[in-house]
């Protein structure tokens, strides 16, 4: 069980890694909104025994223990994420369960936000990021 919001964050950007990961390895583009748009691979389907949607500007991928959703960023980034986001994410799998509410995932990202570990770019809404060190 984990239940520092921080940890949270690092397991979900590292699960959304391996999830682009294996379209990069596929497909060897890096640039997936536009290889989508371009055909290179249907909008949703199976990859690796995982189950994937394309939506607007995002990917959801689940697998029997896992389900991750993330919004592509400025120049095809993949370190953003947002309340709902890890919320989904933390209840998807057992070892978080009961841990992570939405209210509390709100709280626990208003208080980095506040000491300036993480920002929220104007053009992105509430999606946010991580500060580099």
């Amino acid at each position: 069980m984990i239940n520092d919001i921080e940890a949270l964050i690092v397991d979900f950007q590292s699960s959304v890694r391996e999830a682009v990961q294996l379209f990069y390895d596929k497909y060897q583009r890096t640039d997936l909104l536009r290889a989508l748009h371009e055909g290179v691979f249907p909008q949703s389907g199976q990859i690796a025994n995982k189950r994937y949607s394309f939506h607007g500007i995002g990917l959801g991928i689940a697998s029997r223990d896992k389900e991750v959703d993330f919004d592509f960023g400025p120049n095809d980034r993949i370190d953003g994420f947002d309340s709902w986001r890890l919320f989904i994410f933390a209840n998807s799998q057992v070892r978080y369960v009961g841990v992570w509410t939405r209210e509390r995932i709100d709280k626990e990202l208003e208080v980095l936000f506040n000491s300036e570990k993480i920002y929220r770019p104007e053009s992105y809404g509430n999606y946010y990021y991580k500060q580099l060190s």
